[in-house]
């Protein structure tokens, strides 16, 4: 519905962008930033070091031996429960009670012979795989108690009056960065479904309150639909 000078959505897009800024003055710019680098970094360190902790928990003996023992009898229990034929495949489903197609991935690389030829093998590549997922579990809390103190010692600074206004500024200039384009997804989407012709571009309440058949009259709305962050960058490259 257009109320004369802005619609329910331009109405609703205003508001939201206050209250984020708001938010951001009160939140600051240190808050956000150690969350969004923290998760990005915790994520991405942990799964290029997970490799390298893993093997250097195995080189140390730390967990490796009791867990390779464990899946080494249970290959050769699931081999001699399958026969001696069994493939590695096979056997990996056995030992791991899993299906084989999903236990083919923890042996992925050993040719797909008869398993009794690959048991050290195949129990050495399926216990680094849980080194791997327990070395990424040790690295990720660690990361997370390391983001914890940062947001500590961010409150602390805070605690600063000139400081805490410097922070508030710039985490304005940030949360209604991330508004924009959360703003610009949806509308890049909204955009597309009506050129698909999934939502129609001639009635309705979107059209009403969008202004989409009256462009004499502005409409905050029906500038974003078409000059979102989003569509403004794929112009830009598809020019």
């Amino acid at each position: 519905m257009y109320m004369g000078f802005f619609g329910i959505i331009d109405a609703v897009v205003v508001v939201l962008g206050l209250l984020v800024m708001f938010l951001g003055y009160r939140r600051g710019f240190m808050n956000k930033m150690i969350t969004i680098l923290g998760v990005l970094v915790l994520l991405g360190l942990s799964i290029v070091l997970c490799g390298h902790l893993a093997e250097m928990m195995k080189d140390y003996n730390f967990i490796y031996g009791d867990i390779y023992r464990g899946i080494y009898d249970g290959i050769g229990n699931a081999i001699k429960d399958a026969g001696t034929n069994a493939t590695v495949g096979q056997a990996a489903a056995s030992a791991l009670h899993l299906p084989e197609w999903i236990a083919s991935l923890f042996v992925m690389g050993i040719k797909d012979e008869l398993a009794a030829t690959y048991q050290a093998i195949m129990a050495d590549k399926i216990t680094m795989f849980f080194m791997r997922l327990i070395a990424f579990g040790i690295l990720f809390v660690g990361m997370i108690i390391i983001m914890i103190i940062l947001k500590i010692i961010a409150h602390a600074l805070r605690e600063n009056k000139f400081i805490r206004v410097v922070d508030g500024i710039f985490g304005i200039a940030l949360y209604l960065f991330l508004y924009i384009l959360f703003i610009s997804i949806v509308f890049f989407v909204l955009d597309i479904l009506i050129d698909n012709r999934v939502i129609s571009s001639t009635e309705g309440f979107i059209a009403q309150d969008f202004q989409l058949m009256d462009t004499t009259k502005y409409s905050l709305s029906r500038w974003l639909l078409k000059g979102n962050l989003i569509s403004t960058i794929k112009n830009i490259f598809t020019k």
